[in-house]
C-alpha cells in the first residue's frame, strides 16, 4: 500500500475513532459507508484500555481529564468506551478486503502492531500523542510496511527525532507526515497548512493534513497545497450521532461531499489559458455584435443611430463599429441583419 497522489487528488482517509460505539455492525457500517462515499481507505485505533492509562484500584481514586472535550471524564473509562475491541478487527479487515478499500489502524503499543501483523494490515499510523515513543514507532517501521505520522504538538527536533527511527527501516516514499492540530476540534487559524511546505523540503517524504476542524475549507487547502493525504474522522450521521468524537467528526455523506469538493477544487486549478475553453464555445453566440437596426439602401452611410451592438454574435465586433461609421453599404439591408464585411463597399 502506497500513499501517492492518485490522478493530481490527495488519499483520503476516513478515520473511524470511537464512532463504532462498540457496536460491530456499525463498525462495519462505517467501512460500507467509506467505500461508498470515495474514501481512499479506512482507518481503525488498535488499543485496550489497561495500555492506555492506569486501571483505578478498588475504591481508589481515577484519573480524570482536567480540559478539553472529555473534561471531567475518567480516563480509564473513557479509553474503555472508546477502544474497538480486538476480536473484531479480523471481521473489519475482512469487510474492507471484501469492497476493495484498504483498511489500516493506529497502534499504540507494541504488541498492537503485532497483532496487527496478524492481520495483514497494509499500513501503520502514529498518533500525535505517541511521536515520542520511538520504539514504538520503531517496530512499526521494521516491519517494512509505510508509515504515516501524525505531528501535533510535537516541535521540529521531535518529529526530526521521529523521521529518523522510520528512516532507519524505510525509504522516505514510506513516511508520511501529517500537519495536524491536536485540538478537538481544532481552531481553522491555528492548521498553518504552511508547514507541510517546510516539512516536504526539510525530509523529502510526502506529507498531508490530519484534519479536526469543523467543515471542508481546511482540507480542501491542504489539497490545493499539494497534500498527498487528508484524514477526516467520519461517523455515520454526524455529530448526533453520539459518542467521544462525534462531535468533530463529518457525517459520511459530508466526507462525500468533501472528497468531491476536494476534487473539483484540484481541477480548478487546471493550466494557464486564454480564450474560450471547450464548454465556452456555444457561448461565443451570445457575445455582442454589430447588427443594422434601420432598413438601408445601397450608398446609405452607417451611423450610430443604424447601428447597434446586440445579441446574438453574428456579425463583426463593437470594436470595428469606429471604423466604419460614415461608411456606405454595398447592397440593400434589412433591420435586424448582422452587420459583415461584404456589406460595405471597402
Amino acid at each position: 500500500m502506497t500513499v501517492r497522489i492518485l490522478q493530481g487528488y490527495p488519499f483520503i482517509v476516513a478515520e473511524i475513532g470511537a464512532n463504532h460505539l462498540q457496536d460491530l455492525p456499525r463498525a462495519l457500517e462505517l467501512v460500507d459507508a467509506a467505500k461508498e462515499v470515495g474514501a481512499d481507505a479506512l482507518k481503525l485505533q488498535t488499543f485496550q484500555a489497561d495500555s492506555m492509562v492506569m486501571r483505578p484500584p478498588p475504591g481508589g481514586v481515577s484519573q480524570r481529564m482536567k480540559e478539553g472535550p472529555w473534561s471531567g471524564e475518567d480516563l480509564w473509562a473513557l479509553y474503555e468506551r472508546c477502544a474497538l475491541p480486538w476480536s473484531w478487527h479480523e471481521e473489519i479487515f475482512a469487510r474492507g478486503r471484501e469492497l476493495g478499500i484498504p483498511v489500516f489502524s493506529t497502534p499504540f503499543e507494541r504488541a498492537a502492531v503485532d497483532f496487527l501483523e496478524r492481520l495483514g494490515c497494509p499500513m501503520y499510523k502514529i498518533a500525535s500523542f505517541e511521536i515520542l515513543d520511538l520504539e514504538l514507532i520503531g517496530h512499526a517501521a521494521a516491519t517494512g510496511k509505510p508509515i504515516v505520522i501524525s505531528t501535533g504538538m510535537a516541535s521540529l527536533e521531535e518529529i526530526t527525532e521521529a523521521v529518523d527511527q522510520a528512516a532507519r527501516f524505510l525509504t522516505p516514499d514510506k513516511i508520511t507526515l501529517l500537519k495536524c492540530t491536536t485540538a478537538y476540534p481544532a481552531p481553522a487559524a491555528e492548521a498553518n497548512l504552511a508547514t507541510m511546505d517546510n516539512m516536504r523540503r526539510r525530509f523529502g517524504c510526502p506529507v498531508g493534513l490530519s484534519d479536526h476542524t469543523l467543515g471542508s475549507g481546511v482540507a480542501i487547502a491542504a489539497a490545493l497545497r499539494g497534500a498527498d493525504m487528508i484524514e477526516k474522522h467520519m461517523t455515520l450521521n454526524g455529530p448526533h450521532d453520539g459518542g467521544p468524537d462525534a462531535g468533530f467528526s463529518v457525517a459520511a455523506d459530508e466526507l462525500g461531499w468533501l472528497i468531491e469538493e476536494i476534487h473539483a477544487a484540484i481541477d480548478a486549478e487546471g493550466e494557464e489559458i486564454f480564450g474560450s475553453t471547450d464548454s465556452e464555445l456555444p457561448m461565443l453566440a451570445l457575445r455582442r455584435t454589430l447588427h443594422v437596426i434601420r432598413d438601408l439602401k445601397p450608398g446609405d452611410t452607417l451611423t450610430r443611430d443604424n447601428v447597434k451592438a446586440l445579441r446574438p454574435g453574428d456579425g463583426l465586433a463593437p470594436r470595428e463599429l469606429p471604423h466604419l461609421l460614415g461608411t456606405p453599404v454595398s447592397v440593400e439591408v434589412k433591420a435586424g441583419a448582422p452587420l459583415t464585411w461584404d456589406l460595405v463597399r471597402n
